[in-house]
């Protein structure tokens, strides 16, 4: 294996920084009785094609999690009074989120403090790295995002091993 400067596979790097920042997203909400995955669903509910109310499906597909894992947050936003629900008028299997006004105003208080913890983040990055860090994020995200078939990785896999 190529050693390098980072004692850490680039993956695994990026897996713990995720899980650390999530947790201190977490303590920067606990004191308003939120967390960063309610935040994450009313951000996505501010969205302008969720006007008219977004499918469940939809709506973990822009958070990245599975349907069955946003039906529970939704059980306790709803429960709280911040999103509504109702089956779709042209298809009753659908049920469509929308936001209600508790719901934007409870938005606004968490966006403050977002704000706030975004800004402490920016503040450890230097200007060059705060221009660099969100494209090489894309990229990553592209790339392994990508439709890749198992197949395609397969090869690249052996050709990797291959070369050593």
């Amino acid at each position: 294996m190529v050693e390098s400067k980072y004692d850490e596979f680039l993956g695994r790097r990026i897996a713990l920084t995720h899980k650390v920042v999530h947790e201190w997203a977490d303590r920067a909400l606990a004191p308003h009785e939120a967390s960063i995955t309610d935040w994450i669903v009313l951000k996505s509910l501010q969205r302008p094609e969720a006007a008219d109310g977004v499918s469940q499906r939809e709506l973990a597909g822009w958070m990245g999690i599975e349907p069955p894992t946003v039906i529970r947050h939704l059980d306790r936003l709803e429960g709280a009074g911040l999103v509504a629900r109702r089956r779709d008028d042209r298809d009753r299997r659908v049920v469509r989120v929308t936001m209600t006004a508790a719901g934007r105003r409870r938005f606004e208080q968490l966006a403050l403090v977002m704000s706030a913890a975004d800004a402490e983040l920016r503040a450890q990055l230097t200007a060059r790295e705060l221009e660099v860090l969100p494209r090489a994020l894309e990229k990553l995200h592209a790339y392994v995002a990508a439709d890749d078939s198992a197949g395609e990785r397969e090869r690249r896999s052996a050709h990797v091993a291959g070369s050593r």
